[in-house]
């Protein structure tokens, strides 16, 4: 693809200009209607010029600079998260209509939890959960969020089980 810009109408809000690159294919221009095909083109950095997005197909290292994309239904890692803090003595099942505790050994500021039961699930940070909690939707259903807990509750209808090693469980995972 050729580097370019192209000429905005007079009264666009934007500028006269547009950055964008002009569409090839085998190094011949693609057309329609006798007009190049142009795509606008968007450069995400930081106030350093070293601090450029940059797109990799493989596992980043830790020092570069980029946006964090994963295939539809991978698992989401934050990449900022800190280490992961165990569950301190948590059950291996939840209890059926009855709202049950997880502690954290510690406060964690991550938290993400995936329902991969057949049973809608119900969750609240320190505070007992209920049916009216915030919902975890069964058959793959996540839910993460950065805001601080001590202790995850979570209320089901149905016995659960917690961080098992089949599908028919829910996975709860807390980080600094």
């Amino acid at each position: 693809m050729a580097d370019g810009t192209i000429q905005m109408p007079g009264g666009a809000q934007i500028g006269p200009n547009l950055d964008t690159e002009q569409l090839t294919v085998n190094g011949q221009p693609v057309l329609v209607n006798g007009q190049p095909v142009h795509r606008e083109r968007h450069r995400i950095a930081g106030a350093n010029p070293a601090e450029l997005a940059a797109v990799i197909a493989g596992t980043p290292g830790g020092t570069e600079y980029g946006l964090v994309v994963r295939t539809v239904g991978s698992t989401v890692v934050n990449p900022s998260a800190g280490a992961e803090v165990a569950l301190s003595a948590p059950p291996t099942a939840l209890t059926a209509n009855a709202d049950t505790l997880l502690t954290f050994a510690s406060q964690v500021r991550h938290l993400r939890v995936q329902n991969k039961s057949g049973t809608r699930i119900y969750i609240k940070r320190d505070a007992p959960a209920s049916l009216g909690s915030e919902a975890v939707y069964e058959n793959g259903g996540a839910y993460g969020d950065d805001i601080p807990c001590t202790v995850l509750h979570i209320y089901s209808t149905a016995p659960t089980n917690i961080n098992g090693t089949t599908d028919n469980n829910i996975f709860v995972e807390g980080r600094l």
